[in-house]
């Protein structure tokens, strides 16, 4: 192996198209160097191709290398380091390999601190209202801090943003800095020319066939004649978006232009089919084939409504029938009421069961990430005793044949990005249920859960995802128990992945049949990379239990109960555009039972979480 060190760049036009195998930096202490590594076009070889070896490393060109010496500087100026600069750099050459090494030794110099921040109305034209004066505390430059020019460009945006919600949609603000040159600090001055204040004009709605415009209207909520608020027109095309009645929606201000005061409203709309049928199908290792059908007819009845008829089967599901009318702005445009009857048949390793019924619904989006609902069910239930009269724990033949009444609160927020394949934000979620004895139902009881979801960007596809959930449950009143179809179960392809659907937790003696229980408690940690193309891969670990007792009666009781149980395993996955399919090998890092087996492959579509 041949190796040569070039200081100052001689030589290196005769080692392009090298890998190139490192690119190191000395002197960067304030700035991130991955924040720089990406500013730069000259890439190095990520780390994790010493594990994906097939993969083709960056290559080396003399040209660009040469302007990213000058991209570092540019780069340090609008972080606020003025001064800085690149003292030289090396290159260290492999000619057999065909492979390269650099290294860059920067100089920062001196960081550029904010003094004073001055927000200024030239023409004293601005009311003088909250969102004007606590706005300087708002803005990203600050006393004390480093000036940086994305800060000041943020600032700018955010001053004008924020005119234009306070109807002055037309405002002009300039920026400038002026430098101390023996301190080294600036005075930052925004200057703001507000312009007239503006009120809402004419509501122009095109591109209607089907919706009458006052859905859209009522949706839209623009009050004319009022103050101008620039943030209420993406606020009503997101709750036109929500009527699930549009392909297209544009909501926008006209006449910008002539600077009118009154600001007429330009709605467009593209309306998708009156009548929709989706026919789908699959397979999984849980639920086997499946197959479904779903009839959607949009404004049914006119108002916006929906009616939705879908009809699924599957190993686990052999029939369910259900209907969805859905009413939109049920007393206001947050609110969303719906009605749902249903059937269901479940066939699960210990139970089977019909289940007839309704559920009456509203639900409140109250704000972009945070939805809320209330639900009342009632259903009749027939579950086959000789499956599970002994997990019922009741010898009253009737119990099998019972009424349910159901209260159910909910609230969750989801700011997890794509929506498929999140890779960023999170979910929580919390759900709270109650069961009580109203036309006559057997099996009174409440019911928790908490749920929380998380998943971070680490790198180039790199994807850190994790989740925990928690619940308990209890009967109300004494000598009662809960239904089993309603106990909490783990095991699966979205629970902990080293044991099959709900085999872990409390089973029969006799069958092996879960029983499932009262309280449960599991999470995962998941790490995801990029393979080839359309190929990703994902190293997980998931852990938990299901418990028999109630969690206040275990307490109470200081009963000591089987700990958590976990698997490690890894999963490939294959993207598609309605998510991944999705194939994971798991193994028992801690078992339940002697003698049970110890992987288990788990085959289905979308992420476990």
């Amino acid at each position: 192996m041949a190796l040569a060190v070039l200081i100052l760049g001689a030589g290196a036009a005769a080692q392009e198209d090298y890998a190139v195998m490192a690119l190191e930096f000395t002197g960067v202490e304030n700035l991130s160097q991955k924040t720089l590594r990406e500013a730069l076009a000259t890439k190095s070889r990520p780390w994790s191709h010493r594990f994906l070896f097939w993969k083709e490393n960056p290559r080396f060109d003399e040209d660009e290398f040469a302007l990213d010496l000058l991209r570092i500087v540019k780069f340090y100026q609008l972080e606020g380091f003025l001064e800085a600069r690149v003292d030289s750099h090396r290159v260290m050459v492999d000619d057999d390999e065909r492979k390269i090494w650099l290294k860059v030794f920067v100089n920062e110099g001196r960081p550029l601190l904010v003094e004073q921040v001055s927000l200024r109305d030239l023409d004293g034209a601005i009311p003088d209202e909250r969102s004007w004066r606590i706005l300087p505390r708002r803005l990203s430059l600050q006393r004390g801090r480093r000036w940086r020019d994305a800060d000041m460009k943020a600032d700018v945006n955010r001053i004008a943003s924020t005119l234009a919600i306070a109807s002055f949609p037309y405002a002009q603000v300039t920026s400038a800095v002026s430098i101390d040159s023996a301190s080294f600090h600036a005075v930052v001055d925004y200057a703001v020319r507000p312009g007239p204040f503006c009120t809402f004009g004419k509501i122009q709605v095109a591109g209607l066939e089907d919706v009458p415009e006052r859905v859209v209207v009522r949706e839209l909520n623009i009050p004319v004649g009022k103050r101008f608020n620039q943030s209420l027109l993406s606020e009503g095309q997101r709750h036109i978006y929500r009527l699930e009645l549009f392909q297209f929606v544009s909501v926008r201000a006209t006449n910008l232009e002539g600077r009118a005061t009154e600001i007429p409203v330009e709605v467009k709309v593209k309306e998708a089919p009156r009548h929709t049928v989706k026919i789908g199908g699959g397979y999984g290792t849980e639920d086997g084939y499946r197959a479904s059908v779903n009839w959607r007819r949009r404004n049914f009845l006119g108002g916006g409504r929906r009616l939705e008829a879908q009809l699924k089967s599957s190993r686990l599901e052999p029939v369910k029938v259900d209907m969805n009318l859905i009413q939109p702005h049920f007393f206001d445009r947050r609110n969303v009421a719906v009605f749902n009857p249903f059937f269901v048949r479940q066939d699960e390793a210990n139970f089977n069961i019909n289940r007839l019924g309704v559920n009456v619904s509203v639900q409140r989006h109250f704000s972009t990430y945070t939805d809320g609902f209330l639900n009342y069910r009632f259903e009749t239930d027939r579950i086959d005793s000789d499956r599970t009269l002994a997990a019922v724990d009741s010898s009253a033949a009737e119990k099998l044949k019972r009424n349910k009444s159901v209260g159910t609160f909910g609230l969750i927020r989801n700011n997890s990005r794509p929506l498929f394949n999140p890779a960023r934000g999170g979910v929580n979620a919390l759900t709270i249920e109650y069961a009580g004895r109203a036309f006559n139902s057997k099996f009174p009881y409440w019911k928790v859960i908490v749920e929380r979801r998380g998943y971070m960007a680490i790198g180039a596809g790199w994807i850190f995802a994790y989740r925990a959930k928690a619940g308990a449950m209890a009967p109300v009143g004494q000598g009662g128990v809960t239904p089993i179809e309603e106990r909490f179960y783990a095991g699966g392809s979205v629970s902990v992945r080293g044991w099959q659907r709900s085999q872990l937790g409390p089973l029969s003696r006799a069958e092996q049949t879960p029983l499932g229980g009262n309280t449960l408690f599991e999470g995962s940690t998941e790490l995801r990379f990029p393979l080839y193309r359309f190929f990703s891969g994902a190293a997980f670990i998931d852990f938990g239990n299901v418990w028999e007792p109630p969690l206040d009666k275990a307490i109470r009781r200081r009963d000591r109960l089987p700990g958590l149980r976990s698997a490690a395993g890894l999963g490939l996955r294959f993207d598609t555009p309605i998510g991944p399919i999705r194939l994971d090998v798991a193994g028992k890092i801690s078992k339940q039972y002697p003698g049970e087996y110890p992987w288990e492959f788990h085959l289905s579509v979308g992420q476990a979480f």
